[in-house]
C-alpha cells in the first residue's frame, strides 16, 4: 500500500502538488480534515496535463522540422553530386 502511494506521488506534476498543498492549507485554516482530492489539486492536475500535451506537441513539431531539414539536405546533396558530375563531364569535354 505504501509503495502504491509513493508511485502515485511520483506521477504528480508540479501544479498538482502545489494545488494539493493549497487545498491542505485551506482545509487546515478552516479547521477541516484534509480528505481526497481538492479543487486546487484537480485544477493543478489538469494544468499539468495541458502542459504535458503542449510539450509533446512541441517535440513532435521539432522532430518533423528536423526530418524535413534532413530531407532538404539530402536533396541538396544529391543535386550537388549531379552538378559535380556535369561539371567534370564538361571539363573532360564530354556531354
Amino acid at each position: 500500500m505504501i509503495l502504491a502511494s509513493l508511485a502515485l506521488g511520483a506521477c504528480q506534476g508540479p501544479n498538482e502538488r502545489a494545488g494539493r498543498e493549497k487545498d491542505q492549507a485551506e482545509a487546515l485554516a478552516n479547521g477541516q480534515n484534509v480528505s481526497g482530492d481538492g479543487p486546487n489539486q484537480r485544477q493543478g492536475q489538469a494544468q499539468d496535463q495541458v502542459e504535458a500535451a503542449d510539450r509533446r506537441t512541441r517535440n513532435a513539431d521539432a522532430a518533423a522540422l528536423e526530418s524535413r531539414g534532413d530531407q532538404i539536405r539530402g536533396n541538396a546533396d544529391s543535386e550537388a553530386d549531379k552538378l559535380d558530375k556535369q561539371a567534370r563531364a564538361v571539363r573532360d569535354g564530354k556531354k
